[in-house]
């Protein structure tokens, strides 16, 4: 089988859609014991179970969980089994032999908990995630130096799934290359999009993010979709998250969460599928208790946290950067030996982009000149 597959043996189509947002997959829905039975023989003849993770509600029509259960013993299905109840301890199951690989867990009633409970093993199904070309993330995250390698290593193990992440990083440190290589190593086919919440204030926030239908106020010439609808499908990256006040970002968390929202001006509802990543100033990553916009929407955006390590603590990487940023304004000359020697001891408070901008005025200063020279009044200017 070259997909994972997720099969939901169930009569309620919330519960497919919150494990379709929680998990990041669209479960094929079955209602009856005769379809149920039908299709773990398919699955049983073609040698495919160790790729599919069956999902049995307590919420049946006609039937019982505890005869389902009875029906995957019969069959002796070698799959993945998960018997979903409000009452995972109940006693009817301890009588029944079986030899799937089987648990019984509360009844997720949120993206979120089925992403807890279902989450680890559901990525265990998985195929590889979709690689990039080899050196696509290393030319995307540049650095050779053990912090960078770890920030990669983080980036590879989450980014494949579906969680919200929370990156934490000083400013032109790379939060927003941490948030595309994010995206790009994601199995989502949507767009990334980005936006800086410091500019989202008031009825601004409103149309930016929701969108609006043509006429809904005096100057609306045309309907025009929100940042939402952009990304379905994709990853909506949150940068300067920290400017965003706590019922604007309760109001966005609320959909991404899978509630429906309308435009301005709008009545019909709309829904989307949205992965979120946001982006916090600072070098410490913050506690739960420390997060300005409060307890439950930390819980809601930080699934993970990834912190980007500012320049000072990967000095290393100077060279190659230095190297990288030249090229990019196409310049052939290297650095001198001094500048370079400098660069290498300042602690850069401005972090990547102090260096980058550095870098490009020192090539228009040494106009003519064999080497590229920084001025020493650079490494005093902050």
């Amino acid at each position: 089988m070259t997909n994972r597959s997720l099969i939901l043996l169930s009569a309620d189509r919330g519960l497919a859609a919150r494990l379709r947002r929680g998990l990041g997959a669209s479960p094929k829905l079955i209602g009856s014991l005769f379809l149920l039975k039908t299709k773990l023989s398919e699955i049983k003849e073609r040698d495919e179970a160790s790729a599919v993770m069956l999902i049995v509600d307590d919420r049946l029509e006609g039937f019982t969980q505890a005869q389902a259960l009875q029906l995957i013993a019969g069959l002796r299905y070698p799959g993945q089994v998960f018997f979903l109840s409000d009452n995972p301890l109940g006693t009817e199951y301890s009588r029944v032999s079986i030899n799937s690989k089987f648990d019984f867990i509360p009844r997720p009633s949120s993206s979120l908990e089925a992403e807890l409970f279902l989450g680890s093993a559901y990525n265990f199904l998985s195929p590889a995630p979709r690689q990039l070309p080899s050196d696509r993330l290393g030319k995307l995250i540049l650095g050779n130096s053990p912090a960078i390698a770890a920030l990669r290593e983080e980036l590879a193990l989450y980014a494949p799934g579906s969680s919200n992440i929370l990156l934490v990083g000083e400013s032109g440190s790379g939060k927003e290359l941490a948030a595309r290589a994010v995206h790009e190593l994601s199995l989502r086919p949507g767009r990334y999009i980005c936006v800086n919440c410091a500019n989202l204030h008031g009825p601004l926030f409103h149309d930016s993010i929701f969108g609006h239908e043509k006429y809904a106020f005096t100057g609306a010439a045309a309907e025009r979709k929100g940042v939402l609808e952009l990304a379905d499908g994709g990853t909506l990256f949150l940068d300067e998250l920290n400017h965003l006040g706590r019922g604007s970002a309760a109001e966005l968390l609320r959909v991404i969460e899978g509630h429906s929202f309308r435009r301005l001006g709008g009545e019909k509802p709309k829904k989307v599928d949205v992965r979120l990543v946001s982006a916090l100033e600072g070098c410490r990553v913050p506690s739960a208790k420390e997060f300005a916009l409060g307890l439950p929407i930390y819980m809601r955006i930080a699934h993970a946290v990834i912190r980007i390590p500012p320049l000072r603590e990967r000095l290393e990487d100077i060279p190659l950067l230095a190297s990288h940023f030249l090229s990019l304004i196409n310049e052939r000359r290297p650095l001198d030996p001094l500048s370079l020697e400098m660069a290498m001891e300042y602690s850069w408070p401005g972090n990547v982009r102090q260096l980058f901008n550095t870098l490009r005025r020192g090539a228009a200063e040494s106009s003519g000149m064999r080497f590229i020279s920084i001025n020493e009044k650079e490494f005093a200017s902050f």
